[in-house]
């Protein structure tokens, strides 16, 4: 466009001449030179003369969702291509503005720079439906008609949507500053004062619901609670990019034994973070440096959470991993030996651990002796009355890991 404002210069300049016109019009020059150096600047701002916002009356959508999903986008172009992320727009596509116009996008490299281009008083707010879009590794494309269609690409793809956001980061990063006004899931205004009264709202909106403000909101942002004018969603994912908020946590979960287990902790490290274990309702606190926990559970399901505060996550977070503990009981077991034929045995304990497990010998059912641990002899001699048979068993207590205690026993027959 502006090289043939620039040849229309010209070619005016030409007809003057031709007509020996030598005396210009200040006035009428001055305009066209102006003209010339706006154009200019402008386009130097974008790589290719369509992307230079239409002058068109397209029906452009207002789309929380394509200012999400846009943020997404360009949080990958670092470390994937178009090729490798999720999907692709089947372009040309056409978005809109907060100030009313239009932009054609006919490429990947040209939405990259309209994205990065974007400022708090000229950024992208909405779309115009539908759209086509071809997932990776699929050979046709799927029409995109609206804004519900188009947060499925949110799960098909694992993006985070402005949701996801607001409820990771809403009271740790930052709060309203009431009153606001929020549209329902049915586009009825809402005046929202407190939070109480936002939670009360939030919480009766489906599950597919994004918080769509009467712009402008004022929040109070950062640990210091700095009061902020949000105009667009744009400006809510400013705040969202400088704010540290809480840190991303997981568990990983291994069964040493089948009532132990070993819990690494993985979480990014933040300023003055402080982390703890929680185990059931018992509380560790976790040491610099020792991010591994090896705890052993009487049988039964058992949670273990990591939770994290900060300054700048004040309400902290958790992530939690469940268990569930098998009972273990010591591996009982005993030899029996003739020694005065045929009725008198001498019976001798043997299993692992012994001299740290008591039990007892009993006959029939009948107690016989205690043995076992570390001042038992682990021997019984027993003397039978010429029956038909006898049971000779060894028994523990039951422990908190083994509640039915263990026993072991062996039929003597004559």
């Amino acid at each position: 466009m502006g090289r043939v404002v620039l040849l229309s210069f010209v070619i005016f300049i030409l007809e003057l001449s031709n007509r020996k016109k030598i005396i210009l019009k200040l006035s009428i020059l001055h305009t066209w030179i102006t003209v010339i150096v706006v154009l200019i600047l402008t386009t130097s701002c974008v790589n290719d003369d369509s992307f230079f916002p239409n002058s068109t009356n397209e029906e452009i959508i207002s789309s929380i969702a394509v200012v999400s999903l846009l943020k997404n986008l360009f949080s990958e172009t670092d470390t994937v291509t178009e090729d490798q992320q999720c999907f692709r727009f089947d372009y040309p596509i056409i978005l809109g503005y907060n100030n009313d116009s239009s932009i054609t996008v006919e490429n990947y490299s040209g939405l990259i720079s309209i994205i990065s281009g974007q400022r708090s008083n000229f950024n992208i707010t909405g779309l115009q439906f539908p759209v086509e879009v071809t997932f990776k590794n699929a050979d046709r494309s799927i029409r995109i008609e609206n804004e519900k269609a188009l947060l499925n690409l949110f799960d098909e793809c694992g993006y985070t949507s402005l949701r996801d956001e607001f409820e990771n980061l809403f009271r740790q990063c930052f709060t309203f500053d009431y009153p606001v006004t929020i549209l329902d899931s049915v586009k009825r205004e809402v005046a929202v004062n407190t939070d109480q009264e936002f939670d009360a709202f939030f919480n009766v909106q489906n599950k597919n619901y994004q918080p769509d403000f009467r712009f402008p909101v004022d929040i109070l942002a950062g640990p210091n609670a700095s009061p902020e004018k949000i105009n667009t969603y744009f400006d809510f994912y400013e705040v969202v990019d400088v704010c540290v908020g809480c840190p991303e946590m997981s568990i990983d979960t291994t069964r040493v034994s089948p009532n132990t287990f070993r819990f690494d902790a993985n979480f990014d490290s933040k300023p003055n973070l402080e982390l703890i274990w929680v185990i059931d309702s018992e509380s560790l606190p976790l040491i610099a440096g020792e991010n591994t926990l090896t705890r052993s559970f009487v049988p039964g399901l058992h949670k273990v959470c990591l939770k994290a505060t900060s300054p700048d996550c004040p309400l902290g977070t958790e992530v939690c991993k469940e268990v569930f503990a098998e009972s273990v009981c010591p591996q009982l077991s005993f030899t029996s030996t003739i020694i005065d034929p045929p009725f008198t045995y001498r019976f001798e304990a043997d299993f692992p651990n012994i001299d740290q497990i008591e039990y007892t010998w009993s006959v029939d059912g009948n107690f016989q002796e205690a043995d076992g641990g570390s001042t038992g002899d682990n021997e019984f001699i027993f003397q039978f009355d010429g029956q038909q048979s006898g049971k000779v068993c060894i028994k523990t207590d039951p422990t908190p890991f083994c509640p039915e205690g263990a026993e072991f026993c062996t039929i003597i027959d004559f």
